[in-house]
């Protein structure tokens, strides 16, 4: 997933959400962290921008931690 570091943050959160679309991540909320080589996980400082989300992350990558349990339905093919 590509998302533009110039965009703003409430873009960022639309594309986001929408890579999940079967997980209601805008109702429930989340929490950015970051997870590093050792399997670390560690909460960002609240951002203002894509820049700081990417500056925080560093060569880490991104989780999504959602505020609340999330029950997702079984889809069985």
């Amino acid at each position: 997933m590509s998302i533009d570091r110039y965009a703003d943050l409430t873009a960022m959160e639309l594309t986001l959400q929408s890579a999940y679309p079967r997980v209601p991540l805008a109702s429930v909320g989340f929490n950015y962290c970051r997870v590093d080589k050792g399997k670390r996980v560690t909460a960002l400082v609240p951002p203002t921008s894509v820049i700081e989300v990417e500056q925080q992350i560093g060569r880490g990558k991104l989780l999504l931690v959602p505020l609340q349990d999330i029950r997702v339905p079984e889809v069985r093919t």
